[in-house]
């Protein structure tokens, strides 16, 4: 364990320093609300497949640095190449694999329909912030409003935000990662389900991104369960923790970029 330890320290400094700069280079020039979500969500989306690719081969690398073979570069399938790698850092998956199910063509047209979606959408989402949200919250004075007509005022910004929902989960989920899929034919495309239909908050949670949720199974509830049965008894308030610790970093990861394109 102590010789882990300094590995350890040196991966989650990285992690730190990964988001440190992109934020301070986001703050610096006062990048407006697009700019900002883009900036966010890419520093995230990397350092979540970074940390995916490090925690599918660190077995391999263990094995077959303790096993003292000698190996020639390009020897060996055992070890993950680069086009493999760079395949993964653009392919729709959180989960690094060696291998995806990929489809027998492309379709250059329909990739570019997808994208020119999501570039309408984002540009949509943008100036509902820009011309209604932002000047609507920043008419309201907050220090001086009663709990009451602070609740009351909320309202009027439900359906701006229903807009803002359904038209990102259609821009990004929907468009932008179909419009990858087909250019690099990957197979596998259910990114959601039906989300509209949940009946909790957990459920919704799951559904409207799959993407993440399994990123965040097999990389913060698997390992958190792992965690806790090692240093405690089994009792049936594990499942219930990690659920709820799941739950709640998948949300706080999706209001991140928004709210630092307010700031």
């Amino acid at each position: 364990m102590k010789s882990e330890l300094p590995m350890l320290a040196a991966y989650i400094s990285y992690l730190v320093l990964f988001f440190y700069f992109p934020l301070k280079f986001l703050f610096a020039w006062e990048l407006n609300c697009a700019c900002s979500f883009i900036i966010t969500c890419e520093t995230t989306r990397m350092a979540m497949k970074l940390h995916s690719f490090l925690r599918e081969n660190m077995s391999r690398a263990i094995s077959k640095k303790t096993s003292g073979a000698t190996v020639q570069p390009g020897a060996t399938s055992d070890w993950p190449t680069v086009e493999q790698y760079v395949y993964f850092m653009f392919c729709p998956s959180f989960i690094y694999r060696d291998e995806y199910p990929r489809t027998d063509t492309r379709c250059v047209r329909k990739a570019a329909i997808h994208f020119f979606h999501c570039f309408i959408l984002i540009e949509f989402v943008n100036l509902q912030f820009t011309q209604y949200v932002f000047p609507w919250m920043d008419s309201q004075d907050y220090t001086s409003l009663s709990v009451r007509d602070i609740v009351l005022s909320l309202f009027a910004g439900i359906l701006p935000g229903m807009i803002c929902l359904v038209s990102l989960f259609y821009g990004l989920l929907h468009s932008w990662l179909n419009g990858f899929s087909e250019l690099m034919r990957f197979g596998d495309r259910q990114f959601y389900m039906n989300w509209w239909h949940a009946d909790n908050m957990a459920e919704y949670y799951r559904n409207w991104n799959l993407v993440v949720h399994d990123w965040l199974y097999a990389y913060v509830y698997r390992d958190v369960s792992k965690l806790i049965l090692e240093l405690i008894e089994p009792s049936k308030y594990v499942n219930g923790l990690d659920e709820k610790k799941t739950s709640f970093r998948s949300a706080s990861m999706r209001q991140t970029a928004p709210r630092l394109g307010r700031l």
